[in-house]
């Protein structure tokens, strides 16, 4: 069982019901660390793939209702909201996080797809180099961000856009 906690009242919601250090020291970003939330023992990953503070916090699935109940009743009070993947896909589009299978696919190199900066070309040789160095200056598509201003055109996904 996996529940994001994400937003910028996630700390304080977390840290008053937890048994570990929820600072930036005390778990950084891309780290995990176990910990117990109330009485529910949980592995928390700093990651947010929604662009804002926050945890997926996971634990066996007997005790998802028993921590998405201690989560929420301390998140109520303080304003919280319950979102789904509709909300969880949305943000990280605002954000331009790029989904593996639903923006980009293996027939999509990292240029292309807007995530080179994660290619490090000079950290020695390895299997595709050549051909990552040559893509790099021809560039012949680019997966972008489409905004739309109005709210009866929203695209849920999959579906074509096309002019003409």
């Amino acid at each position: 069982c996996c529940i994001g906690l994400w937003g910028p009242l996630a700390r304080k919601v977390l840290q008053p019901l937890a048994d570990a250090d929820f600072s930036n020291d005390g778990l950084k970003y891309f780290r995990a660390k176990r910990a117990h939330i109330g009485s529910v023992p949980v592995t928390a990953m700093r990651l947010s793939y929604v662009g804002e503070l926050g945890w997926e916090l996971y634990t066996t699935a007997d005790l998802g209702q028993k921590l998405w109940d201690t989560l929420w009743q301390a998140a109520e009070p303080l304003g919280g909201v319950i979102a789904g993947r509709g909300a969880f896909n949305s943000l990280r589009l605002e954000k331009g996080y790029r989904s593996f299978g639903t923006d980009m696919t293996y027939e999509h190199d990292p240029y292309e797809a807007g995530v080179g900066f994660a290619v490090k070309l000079d950290k020695g040789d390895f299997i595709g180099k050549a051909a990552l160095e040559r893509r790099k200056t021809d560039v012949r598509r680019k997966l972008t961000c489409l905004t739309i201003d109005d709210p009866q055109s929203v695209v849920m996904g999959k579906e074509p856009v096309y002019d003409g």
